[in-house]
């Protein structure tokens, strides 16, 4: 074989290795669950259910959009409680300010109990807000869920089962399992 066709396969060998390179990459882009492609697509369905007013099946997997359209049309004009797949939010008390959204750096102050009434933790005890990006699984996905939509100035009680907490792990104060009740004050949106 010559050198120059030696050339040739390897330039070919080089061309398929991109163009399998780029599909893997374009693909498991599309497969991540906090990829742009499937936050339009939780958008785009949000905005397809509030035009035509539906909502999400209970037993349907929901997105944290859904989720928030889901609590916002249940909500009533006397502190809204709201289920959403066992996840339980209350406002105590209204926001004024800016809306919450994935993607945004919330600071909030927040109070944990179980349901006992034990405190677990608190970032009022030192004063200090908590701050973390909304939806980009800093926190479990129960504050994740259970934040969207929340206002500046806003207090929630969100009743967070296990499977939406810490699960079957141990963490020291909170048992296994354990249903999380948490009170969170939306402090500033950055």
């Amino acid at each position: 074989m010559s050198e120059k066709t030696q050339i040739i396969i390897f330039l070919i060998i080089i061309l398929l290795v991109v163009v399998v390179a780029v599909y893997y990459f374009r693909e498991s882009e599309n497969n991540q669950p906090n990829g742009q492609a499937n936050k339009q697509a939780a958008e785009d369905q949000l905005a397809e259910s509030q035009a035509t007013g539906s909502q999400p099946d209970d037993n349907q997997t929901l997105t944290v959009s859904e989720m928030n359209q889901q609590k916002n049309s249940a909500a009533s004009a006397d502190n809204s409680v709201v289920e959403t797949n066992s996840l339980d939010i209350k406002t105590l008390r209204e926001g004024t300010g800016e809306s919450a959204k994935a993607g945004d750096e919330l600071g909030v102050h927040y109070t944990g109990t179980l349901k006992d009434g034990t405190k677990f933790d608190s970032s009022r005890d030192g004063g200090v807000p908590f701050n973390f990006t909304l939806g980009a699984g800093q926190v479990i996905r129960g504050w994740d869920y259970g934040m969207i939509g929340m206002k500046v100035g806003e207090i929630r009680k969100l009743t967070i089962p296990s499977e939406l907490g810490y699960g079957s792990a141990d963490m020291g104060t909170i048992p296994p399992n354990s249903t999380l009740i948490f009170e969170v004050e939306l402090l500033k949106i950055n």
